[in-house]
């Protein structure tokens, strides 16, 4: 249904007039043809940060006001420093709504039917290695399917 791609792939935002390296950024459906060979040419769909002690300001503030001006869909917030995450949705409006996880711990989106993404699961320790992750995620589309 798309691509995620890493740091360093720059997104240009023209309406926030800002180039930015999201930590990951999911591009989806339609909006890949926006895809160019070294950025993204306008929002992702959605952006994901990790805050680390060097960029919350930059994470919560800057970021937040560019992403949501320059039109991404989604900008989820991964503080580890506070095991807590934020999930901005753009609304009709173009303002952001903040989304939390559910009472059960876990965030589900419209953009990627079957997702789940259940908060705890990035605290823990130590962290599943990619390929119980790949197999989490290849569970999840199957039972979508």
């Amino acid at each position: 249904i798309g691509r995620v791609l890493g740091d360093p792939f720059v997104m240009r935002l023209a309406a926030a007039e800002s180039n930015r390296e999201p930590d990951l950024q999911g591009i989806l459906g339609d909006n890949r043809a926006n895809l160019k060979d070294t950025y993204m040419d306008g929002p992702a769909d959605i952006c994901i940060e990790v805050v680390s002690p060097g960029s919350v300001a930059v994470d919560y503030g800057e970021k937040l006001a560019e992403y949501e001006k320059g039109g991404v869909g989604e900008y989820w917030i991964i503080d580890p420093i506070r095991r807590s995450c934020i999930f901005y949705r753009l609304t009709d409006q173009d303002l952001y709504s903040p989304h939390l996880p559910s009472a059960n711990e876990s965030y589900t989106t419209p953009r990627l039917p079957g997702f789940v993404l259940h908060v705890p699961a990035l605290w823990q320790q130590p962290l599943p290695d990619y390929g119980a992750v790949w197999q989490a995620v290849q569970t999840m589309l199957q039972a979508d399917d």
